[in-house]
């Protein structure tokens, strides 16, 4: 009996499930037959088998306790690394720059270019989350600290990146920056779909909020900004006003609209063109009212002066009316969220009339 349990914890560590006692003779030929699994101790490092019905075990190299989880992730992550010949070492200096972008917003954030630009920017950067999620499952300080590092390290480049401007340029950066780290990074991160990516992107969110209050970030994902794109449902302003105002997504202002759209507008020369140049514009004018402070101001004030009187022209079949006031609510918001970021592109719609 002793020689089963030495060749077990020799070989295979000991689980918390199964304490040094004696086994009867129906486990010990269940464990002799049993599946092992292998996988790397968080601590020392060495490999270890881990028997495929278990939750924890301790290594029994260096006596340190960890997850099944914990273990199969880190032998997963130097096994994908060595295969594909990519860093363990992770340079949280160097990943920070994963922020910094040179092509203009509206270039890359439409229905045409995102996928695309997003998966080159993965590809660029996959080596990145494999070594972070790789060390973070071994390095020596608590994990949290250093998701937390990570975070404010990211934060740091941002804001010595303002510091190096004039001044009148900081707040057209920020507002650039911080629609760049909603729209693609933060996805970036979440993307990899390992623990440690999973709790970066919360506490990027979490430090950027924190650090810039005027430019409040939330967490998105590829897959749901993609799919908005495809089933051009994303960034409805109008749907955005509805929201802040608590109305649900099939209330009546929206439904009218959405009628409006698929009914009349959609049937009229040059009517598509204009849906087409909404889906390309919208996103980009929303993502910045959404940045500000002034959020709830600004889609208070749509309501009242756009939204509600299109509403009105519609219910008295003035079509054309709705259509020329929405026309004007799109260049007063070009104009106005334009004016602080370069990246907003002219509409090329006809002069409007109210």
């Amino acid at each position: 009996m002793a020689e089963l349990q030495h060749f077990e914890q020799v070989h295979y560590g000991w689980s918390f499930l199964d304490p040094p006692i004696a086994y009867d003779k129906d486990i010990r030929i269940a464990r002799l037959n049993m599946e092992y699994i292998k996988g790397t101790c968080v601590n020392c490092n060495k490999e270890i088998q881990i028997p495929d019905d278990l939750n924890e075990i301790i290594c029994m190299y260096c006596g340190h306790k960890m997850v099944i989880e914990e273990a199969l992730t880190k032998a997963g992550a130097d096994s994908r690394a060595i295969d594909e010949g990519l860093p363990v070492d992770f340079n949280m200096d160097e990943f920070a720059k994963v922020i910094d972008s040179d092509t203009p917003f509206n270039k890359i954030f439409n229905r045409d270019e995102y996928a695309n630009y997003f998966q080159e920017l993965y590809s660029q950067y996959e080596a990145d989350f494999i070594a972070f999620s790789h060390q973070y499952i071994y390095c020596p300080e608590p994990k949290e600290d250093y998701i937390q590092r990570t975070a404010e390290t990211i934060v740091r480049h941002e804001t010595a990146k303002l510091d190096d401007l004039e001044k009148r340029k900081r707040k057209g950066q920020l507002y650039n920056d911080s629609a760049y780290v909603a729209i693609f990074i933060i996805p970036l991160i979440d993307y990899y779909k390992s623990e440690a990516t999973d709790k970066l992107a919360d506490a990027v969110v979490a430090a950027w909020r924190e650090n810039f209050k005027d430019n409040q970030i939330n967490r998105g994902n590829f897959d749901s900004i993609n799919e908005g794109f495809k089933k051009r449902k994303f960034c409805y302003i109008t749907t955005a006003v509805c929201n802040s105002l608590g109305k649900p997504d099939d209330c009546y202002e929206l439904s009218v609209l959405r009628k409006f759209r698929d009914e009349w507008l959609t049937l009229q020369v040059g009517g598509q063109e204009l849906i087409d140049e909404y889906y390309d514009t919208a996103p980009v004018i929303l993502r910045q009212i959404e940045l500000s402070p002034k959020s709830e101001e600004v889609f208070d004030k749509l309501y009242k002066d756009y939204i509600a009187p299109c509403i009105a022209h519609i219910e008295n079949d003035n079509y054309e009316q709705c259509k020329q006031l929405y026309i004007h609510m799109m260049k007063s918001l070009q104009r106005q969220w334009g004016s602080q970021e370069a990246f907003i592109p002219d509409l090329k719609i006809p002069a409007a009339t109210r």
